[in-house]
């Protein structure tokens, strides 16, 4: 950080050391295009719970959901509600790059 001062003196810098943090949940659709998502404060059992309720309640009737996902300890475990019109399949362990939307 660079900062104007007198040649000599020591000025104090200000330094941001907190930050504020964001989690995007998404599902796609490759064949339409559409796509379901949530922009939330932090990721929890909860969070993962609100986010399936909100993409099962967005299928159209008759339409069934496939999510892949890692196995991170909040989209795993019993307190998790997968909704009777979604299926969720497993990643493997350290295999990250094969889900694309990692890279958001």
């Amino acid at each position: 950080m660079r900062v104007w001062a007198r040649r000599g003196s020591r000025p104090r810098g200000v330094r941001q050391t907190e930050y504020e943090w964001c989690y995007v949940l998404t599902a796609a659709c490759p064949g339409s295009g559409q796509a379901v998502g949530l922009v939330m404060p932090r990721l929890d059992v909860p969070t993962i719970n609100r986010f399936l309720r909100e993409l099962s309640g967005r299928l159209a009737p008759g339409v069934h959901a496939v999510l892949i996902r890692d196995r991170a300890g909040f989209h795993t475990g019993e307190a998790v509600d997968v909704p009777p019109n979604v299926t969720i399949i497993e990643l493997p362990p350290y295999a990250p790059e094969l889900n694309p939307v990692e890279d958001l």
